[in-house]
């Protein structure tokens, strides 16, 4: 036997090892292509015999990944799933199957038959296998990455090659036959059926074989003369190949030609390829029309320098091979006297190699600031060039977000820059490992883009006579509040002394208190608290003098404080100012109900502040209010660091109240009272979790 790669003979002994599988009829053979560069290869062997299996020459096109293997990469690809076998033909069984996995990437597949290995291809996810009819097969696939990781064959698929038959097969009901012009008949039909699926039809003109047909419709018979009549008849083929009877005759006259056409048409203009798809390895070719004094009968294709096929639009569905082949199209005007243009200018077209690019961050739905720095990742196959990363509005137009020297494609990270002059919008982000508009381009769903923005404040509750605070997170320069009801602030983060600057004091107040030798109100704990994590220590006085100072900042963090003096509900409209002039609202509504029967009978609704908080001052803090003085309606969830201090004052009480809670009343849902919640809970049987959900919800309100 001969062997050759690309066309050129590699002379005995063979590359690397042959190897003979007994018991049936497969060879397999080894070849070493280590030193061929990564592409599209042709192998070929010829000077075969009837020992081995026919004479002739057998030919097959592979895709070759010679990239080095990642170091450290140990882990397999998935295995491959939904491996499926179909009938194609007499000796051709189709497998198809869908993606593997891999940490790194998968490089290709190989086809396994009984545990024997089929075939190796590249990154394909179907295969053509020749088998002969009656013989049974136990189909695998495996997936390949770079490293050579150990393969992880599919589930086995079980397959008989018997052609399908059709219990119902009948030609088409209809056909009709046109004659379009002297040298042009046109054909159609329907009707046809075959229970077992139609693979396409046979045409029969004037009793005699015509040509096969795939399953369509109509067909333009261009083989005809002037002035001759033809009878067609059809027969419909299943995918078994067989045949229905004939259909009934569709017989028709060609006009005769009226005078000497001489003038060819024009050369055709504009070739080019509009799409390739890489499982059927077809690409679609256009032009622009030619013209001619009569009319336009035919367009002769040609590929790779030999007529190929013949089209009446100006458009073709050609085969151009797999991912990686080069081939050269032409394309010829005829008119119906047989005047043929020149061949049109060449056009060399590769069959691009299939890429992947997907963005994995940022998520739809994500803000960014503009002025602001964002990172930005994504997944790809594609192994050089830059990422081009834009930011495209609802108009369609680009914005260049990855600087003077875009990243490069393979590196799978950036950090980008959202420019000071973008308006503040929904965007999308697309990334192109070339220049904007190239294939393949990536594109995420809506980000926004904005000046300023608030983290979600949830509707508060308050009590008349009893200070309410709620903490507000934001990002801007600058926080004010229109409207603001009568007597209430928005404090930034830190000032405890709460009179709208940042000093040395504010730090003073919170180390008393931290040690001990001062009290603060509940809004003046949340100012002094500013790492956030439920107490008040030396390491929050610290920062505060260190933001005083001006040496560090604080979190972008404000308190609103506020003591009611009347029942009813309020706006609040908390808004943040930009560094650029511009503003961001958000909306927060405040009820406010009357305050509770104290144990003293007195009711809070009859005091002013001033002499609720004197009033206040002569209670027992873990038992402030007893009896009905408990009354409160829990409205909504409560967990660990929950912002609602006047509803978790008001659990801490009854807490206290069913004997499981020993604590200061504070207002803060932390360790103590989650721990006291979980024994509430399983007092009453409920689920022992120390979240306050509708359940727990409901039975506090029955009791209190």
């Amino acid at each position: 036997m001969n062997w050759k790669i690309d066309g050129v003979s590699i002379a005995p002994p063979l590359q690397g090892t042959q190897s003979f599988i007994t018991g049936g009829s497969i060879i397999s053979y080894t070849l070493n292509m280590s030193s061929y560069p990564g592409g599209a290869h042709t192998i070929s062997m010829s000077g075969l015999t009837s020992s081995t299996r026919g004479a002739g020459t057998v030919s097959i096109n592979v895709m070759l990944n010679n990239t080095p293997a990642p170091a450290g990469d140990t882990s397999s690809p998935s295995a491959p799933t939904g491996l499926r076998a179909a009938y194609l033909s007499q000796n051709q069984v189709q497998l198809t199957w869908n993606a593997a996995t891999d940490n790194v990437g998968v490089t290709g597949y190989r086809v396994y038959d009984g545990g024997v290995l089929r075939v190796s291809l590249g990154n394909l996810l179907t295969f053509t296998d020749s088998v002969d009819p009656g013989t049974s097969h136990a189909y695998t696939v495996g997936a390949m990455d770079a490293a050579g990781n150990a393969i992880i064959q599919s589930a086995p698929v079980s397959y008989t090659h018997v052609a399908p038959v059709s219990t119902t097969l009948t030609p088409p009901t209809t056909l009709t036959a046109t004659a379009a012009s002297a040298t042009k008949i046109v054909l159609n039909w329907n009707g046809a059926i075959a229970s077992a699926g139609i693979r396409g039809y046979r045409l029969s003109r004037n009793g005699s074989y015509l040509t096969g047909l795939s399953n369509i419709n109509s067909y333009e018979d261009i083989t005809v003369s002037p002035a001759t009549s033809y009878a067609y008849s059809i027969q419909t083929s299943d995918m078994g190949d067989n045949l229905s009877a004939s259909s009934v005759t569709a017989a028709v006259t060609t006009p005769a030609v009226t005078a000497a056409d001489t003038s060819a048409p024009s050369v055709p203009t504009g070739l080019t390829v509009t799409s390739y798809d890489s499982f059927t390895q077809n690409a679609t070719l256009s032009w622009n029309p030619s013209t001619d004094n009569v009319g336009i009968n035919l367009y002769r294709i040609y590929k790779n320098g030999a007529f190929f096929q013949g089209e009446t639009q100006n458009s073709a569905t050609v085969n151009v091979g797999p991912p990686g082949t080069a081939n050269s199209f032409t394309v010829a005007a005829c008119d119906a006297a047989n005047n043929c243009s020149a061949q049109s200018a060449p056009l060399s077209y590769t069959a691009p190699v299939t890429t992947t690019l997907q963005i994995t961050s940022p998520k739809t739905g994500a803000t960014w600031l503009i002025g602001s720095a964002q990172t930005v990742t994504w997944t790809t196959n594609v192994a050089s060039g830059n990422a081009y990363i834009y930011l495209k509005n609802a108009a369609g137009q680009l914005t260049a977000i990855h600087g003077s020297t875009p990243p490069a494609i393979s590196s799978g990270s950036a950090s980008v820059t959202i420019p000071a002059t973008l308006s503040p919008s929904v965007y999308s982000l697309v990334i192109s490992p070339e220049t904007a508009g190239a294939f393949p381009d990536a594109e995420s769903g809506g980000i926004g883009i904005s000046t300023a923005y608030f983290d979600p404040i949830p509707n508060q509750t308050a009590t008349v006579g009893r200070e309410m605070s709620f903490v507000i997170s934001y990002t801007g320069s600058s926080i004010t509040a229109s409207p603001a009801p009568s007597g209430s602030k928005i404090l930034n983060l830190g000032d405890v002394t709460m009179n709208g600057a940042l000093s040395s004091l504010d730090a003073s107040y919170a180390l008393g208190y931290a040690s001990g030798t001062r009290t603060l109100t509940e809004a003046q704990k949340l100012l002094a608290d500013v790492n956030g994590d439920g107490t008040v220590t030396s390491q929050d006085s610290d920062a505060i003098l260190s933001a005083a100072i001006g040496a560090t900042k604080l979190a972008t963090k404000a308190i609103f404080v506020w003591t009611p003096t009347e029942t009813g509900t309020f706006t609040v409209s908390p808004i943040v100012s930009t560094p650029g002039g511009s503003s961001f609202s958000r909306s927060v509504q405040i009820t406010v109900s009357a305050a509770p029967v104290s144990s003293a009978g007195q009711s809070r609704n009859s005091l002013t502040a001033s002499a609720y908080e004197a009033f206040r001052s002569t209670q027992d803090a873990g038992a402030e209010f007893s009896g009905p003085g408990l009354a409160y309606a829990w409205n909504r969830n409560l967990e660990f660091g929950s912002p609602y201090p006047e509803d978790i004052r008001a659990l801490q009480r009854v807490l206290a109240d069913q004997g499981v809670y020993v604590g200061e009343i504070t207002g803060g849902f932390y360790a103590k009272t989650y721990q006291a919640v979980k024994l509430f809970q399983k007092k009453h049987g409920i689920k022992s979790t120390g979240f306050v959900g509708p359940v727990t919800r409901q039975k506090l309100n029955e009791l209190y």
